[in-house]
C-alpha cells in the first residue's frame, strides 16, 4: 500500500438516527491491511440522518455505506406489501449513493428458504427481489445470520468497521490518492452546504449571505464531480 496513503489511527462511523437498534462498535479494534500488517484503530460513532444507508464512514459517505435487514420477516415486510415501492426505492438510492453499496441481512440465507429451493414461500419470493435488485443495481447482499445478542452484534459492528476502511482505504478507487481527495471534499462540501441550512433556520443570519454561500459551495460541489468523473 501506497505510504501516502496510511490507514488512520482514528475512525469515525455514522449510524442513521433511524437505526432501532444499531450495532455495537468497540472503542478500537485491529485492522489488518493487505500486507497482513496490523494497526490499531480507535473508533467512534456518531449519529446522524443519512440519506441512504445504515452506516457509513465519516468522510468517505460516497465509498461505501451499508443497509442493514434485522430479519427475513423484515425484508418480506419491505418487499412484499404496499411498503414494496418505497423499500425498493431505497436499496436503488443506496447503490446510487456509494460505490460500494451493500446490503447486510441479520439472517442466513436458508431462512428465506425454510421448506426447500422449490418451495413458494415469502422468504424465496423476497429473496428474488433482491437478486433482482443486485443483478440490476450492483447491490451487494452479505448474510450474517442471526445477530441478536450482545456479543454477536458487537462482533458484527467490528466486520462493518473493517468494511468500510477497506473500500475507503484499499478499494482500487480509493488507491488513488486524487480520487480519495475529492471524495473526501466533496463529502465535507455537502455537508457544510447542510450546516448553512441549518443556520439559516435557526438564527437572523442575513438571507443573502447564506444564498451567496450556498451558491459558491455548490459551484465547488459541480467542480469537484467533473474532476471526479475525468
Amino acid at each position: 500500500m501506497p505510504d501516502d496513503l496510511p490507514i488512520p489511527r482514528k475512525i469515525t462511523v455514522l449510524v442513521d438516527t433511524r437505526e432501532q437498534r444499531p450495532l455495537l462498535f468497540p472503542d478500537n479494534f485491529v485492522y489488518y491491511d493487505e500486507y497482513r500488517v496490523p494497526h490499531l484503530v480507535k473508533l467512534d460513532t456518531q449519529p446522524q440522518a443519512l440519506d441512504a444507508g445504515d452506516y457509513a464512514l465519516e468522510g468517505f459517505l460516497h465509498a461505501c455505506r451499508v443497509e442493514r435487514k434485522g430479519s427475513v420477516a423484515e425484508v418480506c415486510g419491505n418487499l412484499l406489501s404496499s411498503d414494496r415501492r418505497r423499500a425498493t426505492a431505497s436499496l436503488i438510492r443506496l447503490t446510487r449513493a456509494c460505490t460500494c453499496p451493500i446490503l447486510l441481512l441479520d439472517a442466513a440465507l436458508a431462512s428465506f428458504y425454510p421448506s426447500g429451493l422449490h418451495k413458494s414461500t415469502a422468504g424465496a419470493k423476497a429473496m428474488s427481489q433482491l437478486l433482482r435488485l443486485s443483478a440490476r443495481h450492483g447491490l451487494r447482499i452479505v448474510f450474517a445470520g442471526p445477530c441478536k445478542s450482545v456479543a454477536h452484534r458487537r462482533k458484527l459492528g467490528v466486520v462493518i468497521a473493517q468494511l468500510l476502511m477497506a473500500a475507503a482505504y484499499e478499494t482500487p478507487q480509493a488507491l488513488d490518492l486524487g480520487g480519495i481527495a475529492l471524495e473526501a471534499r466533496k463529502s465535507a462540501l455537502l455537508d457544510a452546504v447542510e450546516a448553512i441550512r441549518r443556520a439559516a433556520r435557526n438564527t437572523v443570519t442575513h438571507h443573502w449571505l447564506v444564498a451567496n454561500a450556498i451558491a459558491a459551495l455548490n459551484d465547488l460541489i459541480k467542480e469537484t464531480e467533473k474532476e471526479t468523473n475525468s
